[in-house]
């Protein structure tokens, strides 16, 4: 679910912002000429979003006190990959 409302925004975003209400380019994006793995990398690039910090040595152990959260900026190459993973997610892939 978090996947799907993550490729939703991502569509929602990159049609409403990169075509500044030109309808000929929002209709590319509805049309999938843009593929939706690159319109969430957009997305995640381009907007800030809380990541989870962890405070232990070992980023896989899961402490409820040491996890905190964080404001992030996603390099492009960083955002493409969650981008991959999430679309992976959506399709039926483990990805993880």
């Amino acid at each position: 679910l978090a996947a799907t409302c993550c490729l939703t925004l991502g569509k929602s975003h990159c049609a409403a912002i990169h075509t500044e209400g030109d309808l000929q380019l929002m209709s590319l994006y509805e049309r999938g000429t843009v593929p939706e793995e690159r319109q969430v990398a957009q997305m995640l690039h381009e907007i800030p979003h809380h990541v989870r910090i962890t405070k232990v040595s070992d980023p896989k152990t899961f402490e409820p006190t040491k996890e905190v959260f964080a404001l992030r900026q996603l390099s492009l190459q960083q955002a493409e990959d969650l981008a991959r993973s999430i679309k992976a997610v959506i399709d039926g892939h483990d990805r993880f």
